[in-house]
């Protein structure tokens, strides 16, 4: 099934709607391959718009409709269960531009808005592991670049015009059974001739209302401190605070 050709206007469309329903619901539209054969595979789904030679090619669009009354609908993209391999990937990859002045394309991943209220979480996160396994992995990493610079990984809250900017916190889970995980912040090396290593920067916030009557109050503190050890022998030390410096070959140690 296919839209009809045309010469010099446009091609014709393709519409596959299901039934309306007078004071009822439409109905559902399905679209799957047979199951596969005893030593086959199931057949493949393919959804993608046409080439284009001077102009841009089609988009392609998947959302549930609007609700005046009930919530509108969920989209769910999964991958089916395995039973004897790994589950199956799902990749979401940006456009690759291949001319010499041209980026690739990007990637958004927005929550909904909300007009009076708050707007949707954006939650990333692995699944739990099973009895004998460890929980996968989260890598946010920027590309690398042979002749540029890198990108950039920024993490902020939004601006918050009358209430409180909201935290940021990096913590590592607790652990019943052994030693619980480290947090590292490092900062890059770099192998130049005459290269210097990235810097660390942990600075607090300002009160930053200049007003000389109920301007900004305070700044904010920078507060580091050791763990707290609740075993009940002497051997159970809190956490110290170590700051040192670097090491240097033949310069001066700071």
């Amino acid at each position: 099934m296919h839209g009809g050709n045309a010469q010099h206007g446009y091609g014709g469309d393709v519409e596959i709607r299901s039934g309306s329903g007078i004071g009822t619901s439409s109905g559902s539209l399905y679209m799957g391959t047979t199951d596969a054969g005893l030593n086959g595979t199931s057949g493949n789904i393919y959804v993608l718009s046409g080439e284009s030679t001077f102009g841009p090619s089609g988009s392609l669009s998947m959302g549930s409709g609007n609700s005046t009354l009930g919530q509108s609908g969920d989209i769910e993209i999964l991958v089916g269960r395995s039973y004897t391999h790994d589950g199956g990937k799902i990749d979401i990859i940006g456009g690759t531009a291949t001319n010499f002045s041209t980026s690739g394309g990007s990637i958004k991943v927005l929550s909904g808005a909300s007009d009076e209220y708050s707007s949707g979480t954006l939650a990333l996160l692995t699944a739990n592991a099973g009895s004998f396994g460890a929980s996968g992995s989260i890598s946010i990493e920027s590309g690398a670049s042979n002749s540029g610079d890198t990108g950039v990984i920024s993490i902020q809250t939004g601006y918050a015009g009358s209430g409180v900017a909201g935290n940021i916190t990096m913590s590592v889970g607790e652990s019943e059974m052994a030693r619980s995980g480290e947090l590292h912040l490092r900062a890059g090396d770099s192998s130049a001739l005459r290269g210097e290593g990235g810097d660390i920067y942990v600075n607090a916030g300002s009160a930053s209302n200049d007003e000389s009557h109920g301007g900004g109050k305070s700044g904010g503190n920078i507060i580091m401190q050791g763990g707290h050890a609740a075993g009940g022998t002497e051997s159970d030390d809190a956490g110290n605070v170590n700051i040192f410096g670097g090491s240097a070959k033949a310069g001066k140690l700071t």
